[in-house]
């Protein structure tokens, strides 16, 4: 299956149409369940990106 990532903003990712956001807390929050194959692709993609801040 193919998973698409998408950046729209620097708080919005898109992931197979399911909107990930930033919230407050600086944390991404899934407004739509993934599926583990989505999750998995779009913790590597905010780890290549910089944008996991822990």
């Amino acid at each position: 299956m193919a998973i698409e990532i998408t950046r729209t903003a620097e708080d919005k990712i898109w992931i197979n149409g399911k909107i990930v956001v930033r919230d407050m807390n600086n944390h991404w929050v899934s407004q739509s369940e993934l599926m583990p194959m989505e999750e998995a692709k779009l913790r590597d993609y905010l780890n290549e990106n910089g944008l996991i801040h822990e």
